[in-house]
């Protein structure tokens, strides 16, 4: 369990870093309409990153079905679960 908080520490750096934002602005609530950076180019990024960091892979679907920085998270947290 403590590789998965040190795992979502990495997440939250990354995110902050493709995205442009503050740690401290970091929520599970932000999506597409709060933060001014994150278009199409900065989710393909986004994805191409955290896929390289925790070594997993991102089905179109699942892709599709992203909307706030919660449901990456939960994406991640369930392939994580099944390694």
């Amino acid at each position: 369990m403590s590789n998965l908080k040190i795992n979502m520490n990495n997440f939250d750096k990354t995110v902050c870093e493709v995205l442009k934002i503050e740690l401290d602005n970091l929520s599970d609530g932000l999506s597409f309409d709060n933060i001014r950076g994150w278009d199409s180019l900065a989710q393909f990024d986004l994805i191409a990153r955290l896929e390289r960091e925790f070594k997993v892979s991102f089905e179109i679907h699942e892709i599709l079905k992203i909307v706030t920085i919660g449901d990456i998270k939960s994406i991640l947290n369930i392939k994580l679960s099944d390694k």
